[in-house]
């Protein structure tokens, strides 16, 4: 991934007023401000327990931010670019329709976000590499849920992330294949060069024939606060062709775990040319095919939540 830090990041070596809101959608908003709806109670034994388990498991971790007030926001052709209030929350909608503009969806400032659903298309036709970027996140302080978002087309970059204050919590999305190569644009399923203060991954499906994850929350600022957590669960990253390094971090990343993330290899040049620094990824799996359970719920256009956890 190339540019400066506020429009984009430097290249890396790692080898190889917001519009006005348009009709409300009441079954999406819903969902979106009310969960997973009311509890039920269900008495006894193991049966049951296991029942909720069962039913529990394809549902998934972290549930949207409580909203105030939020303005909600129709992202079409024309706007796509939007410069958000910082005391204000958000609800983006995305079109019934693949959404396909140069540079995706770019989002700066804003207090909490919700996006939930849709497809988001990147351009056959251009060759300059950041317009074919899936979304990018700037300077938000409070916390964005994207849940349910499929990244399609000729993408150099699927989500790319400057946002030091923020919580990201990312959901139930796939990223299909980002392209990018040595010699031009380093291309990332998900690429952070500031922040964010905790980064949360549930059901992530992607792949690239560069790198999967490339994470330098401190890149352009050493000396600022260090992440206070990122917490990635049940991830399928694929490397093909002649790959380079799936999995980037700090030497030291304390701030990081990994729960069921498993990685398969087109080009398979040991876990050494695969993971950086190979202590921090240690508990990320190698196979030859993808055997972690995903959360329900298909990503993409008419995306249908399966809720989330109650523990």
């Amino acid at each position: 991934m190339t540019g400066p830090p506020v429009e984009g990041p430097r290249e890396v070596d790692a080898g190889g007023a917001a519009p006005e809101a348009g009709p409300p959608r009441p079954r999406r908003r819903a969902l979106l401000l009310a969960g997973i709806g009311g509890a039920v109670v269900i008495a006894g034994g193991a049966a049951t327990v296991a029942l909720l388990r069962e039913r529990s498991a394809g549902r998934l971790t972290w549930a949207p931010p409580q909203l105030d007030s939020p303005v909600e926001i129709d992202v079409t052709e024309d706007e796509h670019v939007l410069v958000l209030d910082d005391d204000t929350d958000y609800v983006l909608r995305l079109p019934d329709e693949p959404l396909q503009v140069l540079g995706g969806l770019d989002v700066t400032g804003g207090r909490n976000i919700v996006l939930i659903g849709g497809e988001i298309r990147a351009p056959d036709e251009s060759e300059v590499e950041l317009d074919r970027r899936g979304v990018y996140l700037k300077g938000q302080k409070g916390t964005i849920h994207i849940e349910g978002v499929r990244l399609t087309g000729n993408l150099s970059e699927g989500f790319n992330l400057a946002v030091p204050d923020g919580v990201l919590q990312l959901q139930n999305v796939v990223v299909e294949k980002v392209a990018g190569s040595r010699e031009g644009n380093h291309a990332d399923i998900v690429q952070t060069w500031a922040g964010p203060r905790r980064l949360l991954i549930d059901g992530l499906s992607g792949s690239s024939n560069y790198q999967a994850m490339f994470l330098m929350p401190n890149e352009f600022d050493e000396d600022g606060p260090v992440p206070e957590e990122f917490d990635f669960r049940r991830m399928r990253l694929a490397g093909v062709e002649r790959h380079g390094y799936m999995l980037w971090s700090p030497e030291e990343a304390p701030w990081l775990s990994v729960t069921d993330v498993q990685v398969t290899l087109e080009y398979d040049r040991g876990r050494e040319m695969t993971f950086y620094p190979l202590d921090v990824w240690s508990e990320v799996e190698v196979v030859e095919e993808f055997t972690v359970p995903m959360p329900d719920g298909e990503p993409g256009i008419g995306y249908e939540s399966p809720g989330y956890r109650e523990d």
